[in-house]
């Protein structure tokens, strides 16, 4: 097991539990939905929002990997570009989420007198999510404020493309510049991936040490 998939597991039960009452409700006709400002829904929800967007991360790690889509509609030479672009937002999207959990554990355990706690295994993973996902998060944000993503191999592709549609000679040298940024970018993402969940394991075995006490999770 790893950091990030105990947590996982730890979430997973604790929310089970918590949840029974409201899913026995529901199938009794007695609608009632969980206050959105709980300690519940910081938690458990919190861990949600961050484990979806690594789900995203992995699922582009795959799109990139295969075949395009068959269709007349989807150029391959924006596919892939999207593909990339979006990518790119998730490394941004999940640097943020991860920041806004571990603000928010933070200020509700020191609030319960648990700073020390806090300070030991909360404060650090601060740093530690800045200084592995920060080279990502800047490619991204450098673009994004003019323009989509792009650099040489995916702007050759686009190239390729272009010419290609007018002129047959050029299908085979689309196909080749299509095929060389797939391999780049499907070999980059994994690698990211990879090292993202390093990060995941890292960052959620410091969490824990504070969220859990006795085997389940403390409630404030």
């Amino acid at each position: 097991m790893s950091g990030y998939s105990d947590y996982g597991e730890l979430m997973a039960e604790w929310a089970s539990e918590y949840m029974r009452p409201i899913v026995e409700n529901h199938q009794k006709g007695t609608l009632t939905e969980p206050s959105k400002h709980t300690p519940f829904n910081t938690i458990f929800y919190g861990f949600t929002e961050i484990s979806n967007t690594f789900e995203a991360l992995k699922l582009s790690e795959v799109l990139v990997s295969v075949a395009p889509p068959r269709s007349n509609r989807i150029n391959d030479d924006e596919y892939i570009k999207y593909l990339i672009n979006t990518y790119l937002q998730d490394v941004y999207i999940l640097k943020e989420r991860l920041n806004t959990y571990a603000t928010k554990l933070k200020r509700m355990h020191e609030r319960c007198g648990r700073g020390s706690l806090v300070q030991a295994h909360i404060d650090p993973v601060f740093e530690f999510v800045k200084s592995s996902l920060d080279g990502l998060v800047n490619t991204r944000g450098s673009h994004v404020h003019s323009n989509r993503y792009s650099d040489d191999e995916l702007d050759n592709v686009a190239q390729m493309a272009l010419i290609s549609r007018y002129n047959s000679e050029y299908e085979q040298h689309y196909k080749f510049s299509y095929k060389k940024a797939q391999r780049i970018w499907s070999s980059r993402i994994k690698s990211n991936n990879e090292a993202t969940e390093k990060l995941l394991d890292h960052y959620f075995e410091s969490i824990m040490k504070v969220v859990k006490v006795d085997g389940s999770v403390f409630m404030p």
